[in-house]
């Protein structure tokens, strides 16, 4: 049975949307802005936000994972 928390009856889409908003959230809890994640991984504010507010289906591989470091 698929469940509304499960992948695989998401659309990438949709995936991306759930990750940005996570993302937020742990941002948030460390005290960080956006200014502070996008200089800590070598990306712009803009595709920060993008991704937070789940308008990024294009983000590639490695600036998710520069993000993710930082």
């Amino acid at each position: 049975m698929i469940t509304d928390n499960d992948i695989y009856g998401m659309s990438n889409s949709d995936i991306i949307s759930k990750l940005g908003m996570r993302f937020k959230e742990y941002r948030i809890l460390l005290h960080m802005t956006q200014q502070d994640v996008a200089e800590k991984a070598g990306v712009s504010i803009f595709l920060i936000s993008q991704l937070e507010s789940g308008k990024s289906n294009n983000i590639t591989i490695g600036s998710f994972l520069s993000l993710l470091r930082s």
